[in-house]
């Protein structure tokens, strides 16, 4: 039946879409929804959803990296594939080519593709003479582009109009006219848009994901479903990335791990590591919590391991850069870390600071200055951010300690204190007043870290804050 989609227009409702049948009874995207109806009754018609087109077309990009990693959006219904020096893993460009459309109509779609050496080329080929492969070179280009319509170059409607007034409807017939004439008479990139055809200028691609340098891939003719092959799949891939990576003297800081499925989902993670490494028995420790998170639908046809960060890594640095110890508690916070999150674990190095917040900052964990469990020292191991406010009600005038405060609506009474311990802010820190801290003993037996902020005899007056509490 002829079905078509609508959508508002500058003037009204107008057809966004139509089927064969309905592009068969002569009508057209653009066309008022009044005029399609009169001419076909029997029309049926449903809103156009462009959220879900878009969502569907962007799942459909992260699918095509079975084929490439470089794949880009180009508007509302096309996608850019990049397949230079991927082409003979697939058997040439033409295998390759039919091997994609066949995918896709597999999952219901109706593909028009084309292969060519620019992505200009390639847009008009696909539109105008679906199926075509044409060479890279500039005289194919131009042999292959000069018998389609202008349209082909991606201008817009009313420099399409225009051209067709001068009698320019190929894109052969602009071939052999000046560019500064065409530039004075058509509107916005038109002519840029000519030389990127052409292979004149060029026309970087945008695409989905930052191409990896490392890359290995495993793709498969009967889908695979359980868990447990994916696992035992990811760990060859893992060799196969780690030969690779020991072959260029280099260790990965940030992995990628992908699977695509025949009916065009695709689903990964991505594991990141405080050191480069090529560790297989790391990449497995840490991905093994992260397989169930990938959804095989009906089957997974395509698996890839991608290095998406890589640094040098010599053979002695893996062995000698630090003790089993430090490699082992750096291998346990690559774990926590892909669990929780990596902006949640972190490690804590000295900075240059008097004022205890200020004292120490956050690190990646492999640049944390690690320790044993604190001890009994004159600092808390944590402090309270912010301090909080403690209310005294006797304290030793001028310099002493409180005999006795109140914190969090509990009141204590200090059986032994020890201090002051003064520091004075940062010099440029005008604002700030000196504080005197004090460790004091509740009576029992609970230990605080006690500060009082400002001096005696200005103003304002001083006033007591709680810091940090020992273990």
């Amino acid at each position: 039946m002829p079905f078509a989609l609508s959508e508002a227009g500058p003037h009204g409702l107008e057809v966004a879409a139509l089927n064969a049948p309905a592009t068969a009874l002569g009508l057209f995207a653009g066309q008022r929804l009044a005029d399609a109806r009169a001419m076909v009754p029997e029309l049926h018609i449903e809103p156009i959803d462009r959220e879900a087109d878009a969502d569907f077309l962007a799942r459909l990009a992260g699918w095509c990296l079975r084929f490439t990693p470089v794949v880009a959006i180009d508007g509302r219904d096309a996608l850019f594939l990049d397949i230079e020096g991927v082409s003979h893993l697939f058997g040439g460009e033409k295998r390759l080519l039919g091997e994609l459309t066949e995918r896709l109509r597999t999952i219901g779609l109706s593909p028009q593709a084309a292969i060519a050496g620019t992505a200009g080329a390639a847009w008009a080929l696909a539109r105008f003479d679906n199926g075509r492969i044409v060479a890279s070179d500039r005289a194919a280009t131009r042999e292959a582009l000069a018998p389609l319509p202008v349209a082909g170059l991606r201008l817009s409607a009313a420099n399409v109009d225009l051209l067709a007034r001068f009698g320019l409807r190929r894109i052969g017939e602009l071939l052999g006219i000046e560019r500064r004439a065409l530039t004075a008479r058509l509107r916005d990139d038109s002519v840029l848009r000519l030389d990127r055809a052409l292979g004149d200028a060029p026309e970087p691609l945008d695409p989905i994901e930052p191409p990896a340098p490392h890359r290995v891939v495993r793709r498969f003719a009967a889908p695979i479903l359980e868990a447990a092959q994916i696992e035992n799949w990811l760990e060859l891939l893992a060799k196969q990335l780690a030969a690779k990576l020991r072959a260029a003297g280099l260790g990965a800081r940030h992995m990628r791990f992908g699977a695509t499925c025949t009916d065009g989902e695709s689903s990964g993670f991505e594991l990141r590591f405080g050191l480069p490494t090529r560790s297989v028995a790391h990449v497995m420790r840490l991905a093994r919590d992260r397989i169930e998170t990938i959804v095989p639908g009906f089957g997974i046809d395509a698996l890839r391991l991608e290095a998406l960060l890589v640094e040098p890594l010599s053979v002695e640095q893996a062995g000698l850069m630090a003790s089993r110890e430090a490699r082992d508690r750096l291998a346990y916070a690559d774990l926590v870390a892909n669990r929780l999150g990596r902006e949640r674990v972190f490690g804590i190095a000295a900075h240059g600071s008097h004022i205890p917040e200020r004292a120490a900052r956050h690190v990646a964990p492999a640049e944390a200055e690690w320790s044993d469990a604190p001890g009994r020292g004159n600092r808390p191991p944590q402090l309270l951010d912010p301090p909080e406010a403690v209310e005294v009600a006797l304290a030793e005038v001028p310099d002493g300690p409180p005999q006795a405060f109140t914190w969090r609506r509990i009141r204590h009474d200090v059986a032994r204190a020890m201090g002051p311990e003064r520091i004075a802010p940062e010099w440029w820190r005008r604002e700030e007043r000196p504080r005197d801290y004090f460790i004091v003993e509740g009576d029992a037996g609970r230990r605080f870290w006690l500060f009082r902020r400002g001096v005696f005899g200005d103003e304002p007056p001083p006033s007591w804050h709680m810091h940090g509490l020992f273990p």
